[in-house]
């Protein structure tokens, strides 16, 4: 003789079917289980949308305007910290380049910054390409 074991996800899935499926309640419908007569719903027009260009557009002067930043030195520090401090500092245009002979620079977590287009203490815009020439760690 086998044994079958319940377990407690398969028990759970069972009762949210019972629920979904109504099995766990009766409503009594009046008409003592004869079909219900057919809905019908009428379609109505949607309301009048306000267009886009009715309501003004708020900016703000930093996505505009490019900030003034100081370059820090990022050789030596690993690619996902370098990363991170300058998206924190404001730039917005980042890309890292092997400069080992692999083809790309797949988990920035595994790279050290060797290398950087941008030499430190160099005073740049915000949205001026920084690339950071990395080795596999």
């Amino acid at each position: 003789m086998r044994t079958r074991w319940i377990t407690a996800g398969s028990l759970a899935g069972l009762a949210a079917l019972t629920l979904a499926c109504g099995a766990g309640s009766k409503v009594k419908s009046g008409n003592d289980g004869a079909a219900a007569p057919p809905t019908t719903i009428a379609a109505t027009q949607p309301s009048a949308v306000p267009s886009l260009s009715a309501s003004p557009v708020a900016t703000t002067a930093s996505s505009a305007v490019p900030v003034i930043v100081l370059m820090p030195d990022m050789v030596g520090e690993n690619g996902a910290i370098a990363l991170d401090k300058l998206t924190k500092l404001g730039f917005s245009k980042i890309e890292l380049a092997p400069v080992d002979g692999h083809s790309i620079v797949v988990l920035a977590a595994n790279w050290t910054v060797r290398q950087q287009s941008t030499k430190p203490g160099e005073k740049v815009p915000s949205d001026t390409l920084i690339v950071l020439g990395c080795a596999k760690n």
